[in-house]
């Protein structure tokens, strides 16, 4: 099988944007690309920082396609990103990554050799501008630490652990077929949750596709000091209730008071209290954070099912 082209697709945002591009788009440029029709896609979504502009001093080395959307939705801009492409092979980049020298071939032989029945990604090193304190590391998401899955091809099964977003390939017949990133959240509202990648890559799995990790297709993240502090971690937690509520919300023939599952309500506000007063008096650091980031979890959940869910991204 020969596949005529690959679109590299960059979702790009805020007002660290432009440097954060324009670094990860020169990295990209040192790449040795394959023998094929190469397009690349920016699309800066929300305000706009001038990323037009790196965009348009980048082309004179890449074949780079500047996209604005206004709204600040990530999954909307890959969506753009897709519906504007033309390659069969979509190949998904954060704007914030360096290149390893070989990552886009890797992809492309990949998926020369094994077809349009996966979804492929490779591994993530971390770049921090500076380290987080060890007593956080073990409840950074992967994407703040990093992922490998060894020296070897192999197929990825679990779907508790899966591709970083950052770093993601996907056929454009599957998309086609299957459907593209869930740009509104579980329950159809535009409300700061996490995950679109991983529910999309579970749909790729539950359709038949399997999931091939690719050693050499190799990036590095960079990850800025106030993403891997506490206060962001709060932050990320807290979102991650709001999801786990609007996809309980989401679920058919479940018995609710106020909106809010009646199998849970006792449990978690048990829970709540009980993890607050831990947050307070554990002398164990880990524990303490531990019992802090589960109060801000339960926080949203409780709060995607009582209060409703703010508008925020």
């Amino acid at each position: 099988m020969s596949h005529k082209s690959i679109s590299i697709i960059i979702p790009t945002a805020g007002s660290r944007s432009p440097k954060m591009l324009e670094r990860t788009l020169s990295s990209l440029a040192d790449e040795k690309l394959p023998d094929r029709k190469i397009e690349i896609i920016v699309i800066e979504n929300g305000n706009s920082y001038g990323c037009d502009a790196i965009c348009r001093k980048l082309s004179k080395r890449l074949p780079i396609l500047y996209k604005f959307l206004p709204h600040p939705n990530v999954s909307l801009a890959r969506n753009l990103g897709i519906s504007t492409s033309t390659g069969d092979l979509l190949i998904f980049f954060d704007d914030d990554i360096r290149f390893s020298g070989k990552c886009i071939e890797n992809y492309s032989i990949a998926y020369e050799q094994f077809g349009e029945n996966h979804f492929y990604g490779g591994p993530v090193k971390i770049d921090y501008e500076s380290p987080p304190d060890n007593s956080l590391m073990p409840f950074l998401p992967l994407s703040a630490k990093g992922l490998d899955f060894g020296d070897e091809i192999v197929e990825v099964s679990d779907k508790s652990v899966l591709f970083l977003g950052a770093n993601l390939a996907i056929p454009r017949v599957q998309l086609e077929k299957l459907g593209t990133y869930d740009s509104h959240g579980p329950n159809g509202i535009n409300s700061g949750f996490i995950g679109e990648e991983t529910r999309l890559q579970i749909r790729l799995m539950n359709n038949g596709l399997t999931g091939l990790f690719l050693p050499n297709a190799l990036i590095w993240h960079y990850v800025p000091t106030d993403s891997c502090n506490l206060s962001w971690l709060k932050k990320r937690y807290y979102r991650m209730g709001l999801t786990e509520g609007a996809l309980l919300k989401s679920t058919e023939n479940i018995a609710t008071i106020f909106g809010m599952p009646r199998y849970a309500i006792r449990q978690i506000i048990i829970n709540f209290f009980e993890i607050s007063v831990t947050a307070l008096s554990e002398p164990n650091n880990q524990k303490r954070i531990s019992a802090l980031l589960e109060r801000q979890r339960l926080a949203g959940l409780i709060s995607s099912f009582l209060k409703g869910i703010n508008q925020t991204q």
